[in-house]
């Protein structure tokens, strides 16, 4: 069985963000497998240091969704500029 992930854009965006302020998405996640499974989410790019989920790790049992919520939180050092990074979603057994 493979594993497949329907995405409608292309990209999660966030928009310029002002410093100390917090954007979010929210993406939801299912199972339409009649078998639990585990999914994982890692942020890579120069992006990453400002983003958080609210569940990076979760288990899902068969029919069964969740959402996650991204946010975006740039902090006082940051630099004001354009950052870019990669949402991996990879599932576990």
């Amino acid at each position: 069985n493979i594993l497949g992930f329907n995405v409608d854009n292309t990209e999660l965006t966030f928009g310029k963000v002002p410093i100390g302020a917090t954007e979010t998405r929210v993406i939801t996640l299912s199972n339409n497998y009649a078998f639990p499974i585990t999914i994982k989410l890692e942020k890579i790019g120069s992006i990453s240091q400002f983003i958080l989920f609210s569940d990076n790790y979760l288990k899902l049992l068969p029919d069964e969704s969740k959402d996650v919520v991204i946010s975006a939180t740039p902090n006082q050092e940051s630099e004001s500029g354009e950052y870019r990074g990669v949402l991996k979603i990879s599932y576990l057994k």
